[in-house]
């Protein structure tokens, strides 16, 4: 089977559900691909956050600065976010594209331009590390899941204090090994809900890349299958409901399974990173 399925990205994990039985379904939220020149240079980490604006707050950049802990100063990178809860509006010194809810299509946003999100709406931004005025001028909170991808080198520019009414959360970053065996080139990324039913599972199958999950709903296991292997060793993992699975690298020929053991539906908020060049080289014998 086609990884690429003529053109469009089919994710590692979404080619396991397909493959599965038991009616899980994969539902995609968002999808961009960057390009090697959008991509930051050198070492880079990619975080998984949630962020909340309150009435009234603001920002003056994306979010997701804000929750590598790390650096005081901002740095280049690129990333997408998904309006979970409430309205606001973003005026980005840079292009962006937004995707709305239930749609495909993709709007190109001008710099400069004032653009309103709603819940299911989304955010692809080439350039994060652009200022930016972002408001929540409505009377409920805003709530946002999204991903950067940047630079561990600084800039330069000084990262602003943490606005009053903005709360941060690093669902899960990665560490520079989990770098390791991705190539120069353009990469994927992607949001996704997956929903399994009771007592259904999904693998064993090798991730393409990176993957991070915020369990909504749960709760599932991840066990994991040893090169040659047949069957997972050890007790899985469990995740309860309001956790995340770590993104984190795994080393080569190993497999994983994810599963719901239990008497009710699980819910999983995907986060997906896959380069082109690891999705093709599954094709190679």
């Amino acid at each position: 089977q086609d990884p690429t399925d003529g053109g469009r990205w089919v994710p590692a994990l979404s080619r396991a559900i397909a493959a599965a039985p038991g009616g899980i379904i994969d539902t995609p939220l968002v999808e961009a691909t960057f390009s090697a020149d959008e991509l930051p240079e050198g070492e880079r980490e990619a975080v998984y956050y949630r962020l909340t604006i309150k009435p009234g707050a603001s920002l003056p950049y994306l979010g997701g600065l804000f929750c590598g802990c790390r650096y005081e100063t901002i740095t280049k990178g690129v990333g997408l976010e998904m309006v979970e809860e409430g309205s606001y509006t973003i005026r980005l010194d840079a292009p962006l594209r937004v995707q709305r809810a239930g749609s495909t299509r993709i709007e190109e946003i001008p710099a400069g331009t004032d653009v309103t999100l709603g819940p299911g709406d989304a955010a692809i931004y080439p350039n994060y590390a652009a200022e930016a005025d972002i408001r929540n001028a409505g009377e409920e909170k805003v709530v946002l899941t999204g991903v950067v991808i940047n630079a561990t080198e600084a800039s330069g520019t000084p990262l602003p204090k943490l606005p009053q009414g903005v709360s941060p959360i690093a669902l899960t970053y990665t560490a520079p090994s989990d770098w390791d065996d991705f190539l120069p080139g353009p990469l994927h990324v992607g949001l996704r809900r997956v929903t399994l039913p009771p007592e259904t599972s999904i693998g064993p199958y090798a991730p393409a890349g990176l993957q991070g999950m915020r369990v909504d709903a749960g709760p599932v296991t991840r066990a994991f299958v040893a090169r040659d292997a047949s069957a997972p060793s050890g007790n899985p993992n469990r995740q309860s409901t309001g956790t995340t699975i770590p993104i984190f690298a795994l080393p080569q020929g190993v497999r994983e399974i994810i599963a719901n053991d239990s008497e009710n539906p699980a819910e999983l908020l995907v986060l997906i990173i896959e380069p082109d060049v690891i999705s093709l080289q599954a094709l190679t014998p």
